[in-house]
C-alpha cells in the first residue's frame, strides 16, 4: 500500500482523567484497529488530548477514504468512545479540497 490517510482527532477528557489514561485509550484504539486488520500508526499530543491516526490505504480514492474513516470509527466504538458528531461519507467527500489526480499535473 502506497497511500495513507492521516486522521486528526481531538478528544474531551473525562472528569478525573489524566494523560496516562488518555495514552492507554489511544493504544487500545490501535489494538482494535489491529484486530480488524488495519496496521495504523499513531502520533499524539497527550497534553492537548489530540491524536493523529495514520491509516494505510490502497489509493487516495473516495472509497479508500471512506474505508479508513469507517475503520477508525469501528475501533473507537469498540473501546466505547462515543462518536455522535461523526461526519457522513457525503460530508467528508464534500470537504476534500485536493485530490491526487489534481496533484499529478504539478
Amino acid at each position: 500500500m502506497n497511500a495513507c490517510f492521516d486522521i486528526e482527532l481531538s478528544f474531551q477528557p473525562l472528569e478525573g482523567a489524566n494523560t496516562k489514561v488518555f495514552e492507554d485509550f489511544l493504544e487500545h484504539v490501535l489494538e482494535e484497529l489491529d484486530n480488524i486488520g488495519v496496521q495504523a500508526d499513531l502520533t499524539a499530543t497527550l497534553a492537548k488530548y489530540t491524536a493523529i491516526y495514520s491509516l494505510p490505504a490502497e489509493n487516495y480514492s473516495d472509497d479508500a477514504l471512506i474505508k479508513a474513516l469507517s475503520d477508525l470509527r469501528t475501533a473507537l466504538l469498540a473501546v466505547e468512545c462515543a462518536t455522535p458528531d461523526w461526519p457522513t461519507a457525503y460530508e467528508v467527500l464534500g470537504t476534500r479540497s485536493v485530490r491526487t489526480e489534481e496533484l499529478v499535473g504539478l
